[in-house]
């Protein structure tokens, strides 16, 4: 039986996460063309009636298909936001799930919209690195410095990024520092 259009393009999508997961700070393509339609493609690819999502209403109206459990951001397994100033305004570390040292892969998943090439540039080290890579990105230095106080590996949270075109990832197990030319 040939797969439908949706069942290729979340191929495409899952594809794309698996490469972005396993090599940090590279992009990959995603098969849409605008941010709300990245993040909503990586919500069909991820989501379904047993994790926790929070995310835009927009978003989990376009999921109702698949009969998302939305929950506030703290209970979610997957958040996904349009930028980061949600969880800039919250001061400290952010209120998503860490996990815990017996289930540490229990944290959360941050799909985060941002720009790629331009802004806050930052190294990172790690699994699926050879050496280090430079990333840059619209995220402001504050986003990586809260990321960083809330991960304490095996604690925290992934990150995956998307410029709508595109997907990054930035797992918990990664170093990321500010990293000024």
């Amino acid at each position: 039986m040939t797969p439908s259009v949706r069942e290729r393009r979340a191929q495409e999508v899952f594809r794309s996460l698996l490469l972005a997961t396993s090599y940090p700070g590279r992009p990959y393509p995603l098969p849409t063309r605008s941010l709300r339609s990245a993040l909503q493609a990586i919500a069909e690819c991820l989501v379904d009636q047993r994790v926790g999502v929070w995310g835009p209403g927009w978003l989990l109206e376009a999921l109702r298909e698949q009969n998302p459990r939305a929950v506030p951001i703290p209970e979610a397994d997957f958040v996904f936001l349009e930028g980061p100033e949600p969880l800039l305004q919250e001061g400290g570390a952010p209120p998503l799930k860490r996990g815990s040292p017996i289930a540490p892969e229990t944290g959360a998943t941050l799909v985060l919209g941002a720009r790629f090439g331009a802004g806050t540039q930052v190294r990172l080290r790690g699994p699926g690195i050879p050496g280090e890579a430079l990333f840059r990105s619209s995220l402001p230095a504050e986003f990586w410095a809260m990321r960083n106080r809330a991960v304490g590996y095996p604690l925290g949270f992934e990150v995956v990024l998307t410029d709508g075109l595109s997907v990054v990832a930035v797992p918990r197990s990664v170093e990321v520092e500010p990293w000024d030319t």
